[in-house]
């Protein structure tokens, strides 16, 4: 047999001939990555001495222009030239002449990203919006219920009536219709991610009715190869990874069961609503409406629970996992970079930081599952068991004593070993510490080397925790074993925690508090909608159920968007994952809320918005740019014509695999990682691995760390980075001349 690489070499001249061309890019990663990044540095170890209270040496960082303008040293940045920055020499370890901050020198993860920050040229936001300008922020406003345009003509599509109002008022040309050819191409590459055979390309050439392209797109949807398609797309904007990131990437065995759920939810045409409530509270439902769907329930949320991780310990770092929690959320759900407040108010939407800490609060009492680091090497029982009432009584009941016994037995152990005396000790040192330290920080004071104590304390704290873990390892193994024999699946999943209200994090740094604020949605957008969380639960109900409400105006306009972008290669809001003061406005804002109102109306039915936009004059228009077109809208803002976009690097792979005869349509199941009582995995010696497959290239096992070495080369979405993780498919997308 010809090897795969040589079958997918030969078959990409062909692909490239039969597929459309995609294009359109835009990505707020250079703003992200100094809000989440570089700010929090400069708040916390620069203005003290160099912001608006006081300019040592004349020097002011807390804006881009007192930055580059410099100080009595004269100019101290350098765009896009860190080594000749003067601010990089003076925070380098290597340069003793200047020693800056000359108490506590920059850890070397803050250098790096500095450097990086001054290599990428000083990018910084726009300047902060009035708050009451924020507020009244068309995308914050109720979903309206415009009027369909009155035009003359035949065409009375309710989308072709919006579009064509806009193009007749900037006086453009709409083109005609495309090609059948064509058309067949775009329907089924959109809806499948793969090519058209050869005979439904002639079948639909020989008759390309109206009533034969509705039977086309209603084949399309029920096909399988629908939801692998319309799947990918939600995993890549819920950064899908089947590792968990940080330094050892340690594998994460049963992420697939999300990955299926996933395209399984796309195939059956769940309710968008009930997607996303599953998806952040699922397990939460499956307690308390228990049903054949429980298993399911708590599988999907493994969209909350693939957070990245951080370090070589078991939740490092849990201010940074939530940060990704509530980042994901703000940005695939509802449109919004809330992450900004974490260690101030945002700069440019009206999200203080206590409405990030009143979200913070519900995942902080939200247990995340662990897969392994390197200390400890394996979950140590992170994941949650699979089986509902019938599945377990269904097992003899001499396995399920046994399994029960082993559980039991892992937390007795635990609790009985001599480490809980250390762990105890330690415990009260650091919370006596972190009191003294509230309390210097409180008058104003700062004490580097107890701040750096504290850190040092929480890591030896973690490494007692890692050794309670590792002590149950074998007990763990049998445990594994014996539900494994006994049919019982583990999900990567969510689970409940220890419930309380967060404090705000001055600047981010969990050691450096305010006061608690209450659990609950954004202030701004749920002013009169306070959550009602009930004692002992997290508010992940609540929130995904506010999420979903009549009182919440983004969820719907952003989900229609997404698939808005999809067909046409860009958004009527062109920055699809930022709808706030900083992101753009809606081209056409009367067809997105008539869009929004219309998707909820159907029953949150992904699929009838398939129909209704493919089946519009505008998204069967030719793409073929003539001068007259070019010279009215070149960027084609009003959509007379269809705008050509670059194939992503999946339906790349997908298609070269299908038209070699080489694709292999079946579901693969797990991915075959090495037994995980063998995993040794370390910071030194991390997971990596690529697995060679015919399947379709959603079903690849993708790593955080690093990316697969064909999707790389076809830039597909990367996730190893912690700033941004789905965004840069819209960065990377080259426009097309």
């Amino acid at each position: 047999m010809q090897p795969l690489s040589q079958k997918l070499v030969s078959s990409l001249a062909l692909l490239i001939l039969i597929q459309p061309a995609v294009l359109i890019a835009q990505s707020a990663e250079d703003d992200a990555f100094f809000e989440s990044k570089i700010r929090p540095i400069l708040v916390k170890r620069c203005y003290s001495c160099h912001g608006p209270a006081k300019q040592e040496s004349g020097l002011r960082l807390d804006s881009r222009s007192a930055l580059l303008a410099g100080g009595d040293s004269g100019v101290v940045i350098i765009q896009g030239k860190p080594e000749e920055s003067l601010l990089i020499k003076a925070i380098s370890p290597l340069d003793d002449s200047l020693k800056m901050p000359p108490k506590q020198p920059l850890s070397k993860e803050q250098i790096q990203l500095l450097t990086q920050w001054v290599s990428k040229g000083v990018p910084w936001p726009k300047p902060h919006v009035a708050k009451s300008a924020d507020i009244s922020h068309w995308a914050f406003q109720p979903i309206s219920k415009p009027q369909l345009p009155e035009l003359t003509g035949t065409n009375t599509h309710p989308i072709d009536l919006f579009i064509d109002a806009k193009l007749q008022q900037f006086s453009i040309a709409s083109l005609p219709p495309t090609s059948p050819v064509d058309l067949i191409r775009r329907a089924t590459v959109d809806l499948t991610g793969l090519p058209p055979k050869w005979s439904d390309i002639e079948t639909f050439t020989s008759d390309p009715s109206e009533e034969a392209y509705t039977a086309l797109i209603d084949r399309l949807l029920d096909s399988p190869r629908y939801g692998e398609r319309w799947g990918r797309h939600w995993l890549d904007l819920a950064r899908y990874s089947d590792t968990q990131g940080g330094s050892v990437d340690c594998p994460i065995p049963s992420a697939y069961l999300y990955r299926d759920y996933v395209i399984d939810a796309f195939n059956k045409d769940k309710p968008y609503n009930q997607f996303i409530v599953e998806q952040i509270a699922g397990d939460l439902l499956a307690a308390t409406q228990p049903s054949d769907n429980s298993n399911e329930q708590i599988i999907a949320t493994g969209f909350i629970a693939l957070s990245l991780r951080n370090g070589i310990f078991k939740h490092y770092h849990p201010e940074l996992i939530i940060e990704d929690t509530i980042d994901t959320i703000g940005r695939a759900i509802l449109g919004v970079t809330i992450r900004c407040a974490r260690c101030h108010d945002h700069k440019t939407d009206p999200f203080p930081t206590e409405d990030y800490y009143r979200l913070y609060g519900i995942f902080e009492s939200s247990h995340y599952p662990f897969s392994g680091s390197e200390l400890p090497q394996y979950s140590a029982g992170e994941s949650v068991p699979l089986s509902t009432k019938a599945q377990w009584e269904a097992i003899p009941v001499e396995s399920r004593d046994r399994i029960t016994a082993l559980r039991n037995q892992m937390d007795a152990d635990r609790a009985s070993s001599d480490l809980q005396q250390e762990l105890a000790d330690k415990l009260e040192r650091i919370n006596g510490d972190s009191a003294r330290y509230l309390e210097l920080r409180s008058r104003g004071g700062f004490d580097s080397a107890l701040r750096t104590s504290l850190d040092d304390q929480d890591i030896r704290i973690r490494e007692v925790y890692s050794k309670l873990d590792m002590g149950v390892r074998n007990t763990w193994n049998k445990l594994r074993q014996l539900e494994v024999s006994a049919g019982i699946q583990r999900a990567y999943a969510m689970r409940e925690g220890k419930v309380s209200d967060a404090l705000i994090q001055i600047s981010g740094d969990p050691f450096d508090t305010s006061k608690r604020v209450k659990r609950g949605a954004p202030s701004v957008l749920s002013p009169e909608h306070e959550l009602v969380i009930p004692d002992g639960q997290s508010g992940r109900l609540q929130l995904a159920e506010w999420i979903t409400s009549d009182a919440n105006p983004l969820t719907a306009r952003v989900a229609v968007n997404y698939i808005w972008k999809y067909h046409f290669g860009k958004g009527l809001v062109a920055t699809a994952d930022n709808f706030g003061v900083s992101g753009s406005s809606p081209t056409h804002p009367e067809l997105l809320d008539w869009l929004a109102q219309e998707f909820i109306s159907s029953g949150w039915s992904v699929k009838h918005m398939h129909r209704l936009i493919m089946s519009s004059a505008a998204y069967q228009r030719s793409s073929v740019l003539n001068k007259t077109q070019q010279q009215q809208d070149p960027e084609n803002t009003w959509l007379g014509r269809f705008t050509r976009y670059q194939l992503d690097a999946e339906a790349i792979r997908d298609g070269m695999l299908s038209i070699s005869g080489e694709l292999n349509l079946s579901r693969p199941g797990e991915h075959p990682f090495p037994a995980e009582s063998s995993w040794q995995f370390s910071q030194h010696g991390p997971f990596r691995a690529v697995y060679d497959s015919r399947h379709r290239t959603v079903f690849l096992m993708t790593q955080r760390i690093q990316q697969h070495p064909f999707l790389a080369l076809f830039d597909g979405a990367d996730i190893c980075g912690t700033v941004i993780s789905y965004t840069n498919r819209h960065k990377r997308l080259q426009k097309l001349s």
